[in-house]
């Protein structure tokens, strides 16, 4: 009785361990997932001003 109720106890422990960490995991892989989509807007907007400033480069040029 009593090494049932223990191990039912630990079962119990180790479940709720387990989802704790599964827990983290998809937290810290949602916010990889997060940062990584920030980094990426954030070299489309840099490249978007490279290339309008390239743009105005060359129609000063063509205009002189």
């Amino acid at each position: 009785m009593i090494q049932d109720k223990l191990a039912t106890q630990m079962q119990q422990k180790v479940s709720d361990e387990d989802a704790r960490i599964q827990t983290a995991m998809a937290e810290r892989e949602a916010q990889k997932v997060a940062e990584e989509a920030e980094k990426a807007d954030k070299r489309a907007k840099m490249l978007e001003s490279i290339k309008e400033h390239r743009v105005e480069q060359v129609k000063s040029q063509s205009m002189n």
